[in-house]
């Protein structure tokens, strides 16, 4: 072999008395990974490419092991797609009540992402904590208990003067039950809707701005019926709920976004309605202890909001004040 071509092989480089005029781009580039294959060097350039290809992987690795070891251990970030909303839920929750929720310290943007800084909770999920089959009967009755407590507190809260369905900030709400863009998919976060004046305007929007008179009598009678508002988690599920496996103790309620003033029945036609398409029906067994009242007060509610999910669907239109017809 001459010295050209030894220099040529060892570098991975084209034939030149090879005619390659033919040959589509894709053709070339399978041709020069193959020659780089049968060589040393070649085969040290394609190891290369893969490791900068890997190497935002491996920092984000390293990152992770040295953020868990160090200031992990108190804090937790969360990306959030509305930020302002869920720490103002959140310091409104904790101002007002003695329901445990997590101590906000700061937030901050990255890659067009809202990232909100708040205290590690010590505990496990509920989800977790009855996967692992909680059979103590005095510990589920005390998990019971707290969350009663909490709601009651929760649902106790003045509305304030003129209020209306909104967020803590008097704006927009979010909520997946109430409206999904269909541009977007049902995977993607719930854009917000509302605020609303009235609780006629929402209850034209659950029934995709269809006038009340064509639906059920059981839907009619929900729909005519007024009820006060009361502030709502909007999102109360036992992935949200964190509890200290040793104790029972309910160490902190999560997940804000969604929360805001609501009709009083609207907690538990969320929980049972609307979460009982991704959780198990040992979930609702929970319910009526933890909403004591409001089976049996919002039964007529309930089986209006089921009807009307399962007719229609998540609505894909907003209602307006001046539009309502009931």
């Amino acid at each position: 072999m001459h010295l050209a071509d030894t220099i040529r092989w060892f570098f991975a480089l084209p034939d030149p008395a090879v005619d390659r005029s033919a040959m589509t781009r894709a053709e070339l580039r399978i041709e020069a990974f193959q020659r780089q294959r049968r060589t040393p060097f070649g085969r040290g350039i394609i190891r290369y490419h893969i490791f900068l290809e890997s190497l935002p992987y491996r920092v984000h690795g390293i990152v992770r092991i040295i953020w868990r070891a160090t200031a992990g251990r108190w804090l937790w970030i969360k990306c959030a797609d509305f930020a302002e909303i869920e720490i103002a839920n959140m310091r409104y929750v904790a101002k007002h009540t003695d329901i445990p929720v997590p101590r906000v310290w700061f937030t901050y943007k990255w890659n067009n992402r809202e990232y909100i800084v708040m205290d590690r909770i010590a505990g496990i999920t509920f989800d977790a904590l009855r996967g692992g089959h909680l059979q103590d009967g005095d510990k589920q009755d005390a998990i019971a208990g707290q969350m009663a407590r909490h709601m009651a507190q929760l649902r106790a809260l003045p509305s304030p003067p003129e209020s209306s369905i909104s967020s803590v900030l008097c704006g927009p709400v979010r909520c997946p039950r109430l409206f999904q863009d269909p541009l977007y998919g049902p995977t993607a976060p719930s854009p917000p809707t509302g605020p609303c004046k009235r609780e006629a305007t929402m209850n034209l929007q659950l029934r995709h701005l269809r006038s009340l008179e064509t639906f059920d009598p059981i839907v009619v009678a929900a729909h005519s019926t007024a009820h006060p508002l009361v502030f709502t988690h909007n999102d109360l599920v036992p992935r949200n709920i964190m509890v200290d496996h040793a104790t029972g103790k309910v160490v902190a309620i999560i997940d804000w976004e969604y929360a805001g003033w609501f009709p009083a029945h609207w907690e538990i036609c969320m929980m049972t309605n609307w979460e009982r398409q991704s959780i198990g029906l040992g979930w609702r067994g929970w319910i009526p202890k933890i909403l004591p009242r409001d089976k049996l007060a919002y039964a007529q509610d309930l089986e209006a909001d089921a009807l009307l999910l399962r007719a229609l669907g998540v609505p894909e239109h907003h209602a307006s004040d001046n539009k309502c017809d009931s």
